[in-house]
């Protein structure tokens, strides 16, 4: 209350912001190329923890608020204030498979207010981080969709997205065959008599994307493939070089070398079926 007697009463001041929106989704990002699809695919089995930190002269990690993405994946925060801001994401525990894992494409720069790309540049102890956004009254992207926002377009940036997906492991088994093709058994071994063995996996182009060592039981795996695509299993003495043709193989019968299968299934591992070697 502003009482006015008989001399001027001066600062009677009023401060106006104009509050700012930020989000706004987490999808589900099945080919990894830090890219939504036209069909996007939600990630809504469990809602995203967003955890928004506001930085000033050095990173500060402590949230200022937090919210969970919805049954669309999307997530918003209101009422802030002009700034710079960090968002980081914490996925939930899947029901099955691997756990979720940041795309491993990104957009570096938030201030780009390049829509519908991965924006998750860090992951530290499970939370993944964007980069440092600047908002700005009046200087924010227009006409994103959907806009959840509560600020005006102009004030309201929902840029801020995050791809995740469920890393793919391909597993097998290499054992001395002791009754044929036709017959699932006999004794794992990671060696061609004393020469160690190798799976190698090759893809669509004939070029090796990981070569694992054989264990001394038989058994290999390759964690985080790519899925959604066909690869071939080169099973060699000669260990491959990513990017590089596959290695021959002296092992017979050929055909037992080899083996398809197009890992189509991102929320579990798949197994390939055992197979067998003679030499």
């Amino acid at each position: 209350m502003v009482v006015v007697g008989n001399v001027d009463v001066p600062n009677v001041n009023f401060g106006i912001t104009q509050p700012l929106s930020l989000g706004n989704l987490v999808w589900n990002d099945v080919n990894r190329d830090g890219q939504k699809m036209r069909q996007r695919v939600v990630l809504q089995e469990l809602p995203f923890i967003c955890m928004l930190m506001r930085t000033m002269m050095v990173h500060q990690t402590d949230a200022i608020a937090n919210t969970t993405t919805n049954s669309s994946g999307l997530y918003v925060f209101n009422g802030l204030t002009p700034g710079n801001y960090i968002v980081g994401v914490v996925p939930p525990s899947p029901a099955s498979g691997n756990p979720y894992s940041s795309s491993p494409v990104n957009e570096t720069n938030p201030n780009s207010n390049v829509d519908n790309n991965d924006n998750g540049v860090t992951t530290t102890a499970g939370q993944t981080y964007s980069g440092t956004i600047n908002l700005t009254p009046g200087a924010e992207p227009l006409g994103e969709t959907p806009n959840n926002g509560t600020a005006t377009d102009a004030n309201s940036n929902l840029t801020l997205d995050f791809g995740f997906y469920q890393p793919v492991n391909v597993s097998g088994n290499v054992y001395v065959d002791n009754n044929g093709p036709t017959n699932v058994d006999g004794t794992g071994t990671g060696t061609a008599g004393t020469t160690q063995l190798y799976a190698n996996l090759v893809g669509p182009n004939g070029n090796v994307v990981a070569s694992v060592p054989v264990n001394s039981n038989g058994t290999y795996q390759f964690n985080d493939v790519a899925p959604n695509t066909t690869y071939t299993m080169v099973l060699s003495t000669t260990p491959g070089t990513v990017g590089n043709p596959a290695p021959s193989t002296t092992l017979h019968p050929v055909g037992a070398m080899y083996q398809k299968i197009a890992a189509i299934i991102p929320a579990a591992d798949y197994k390939w079926s055992n197979y067998s070697s003679c030499w």
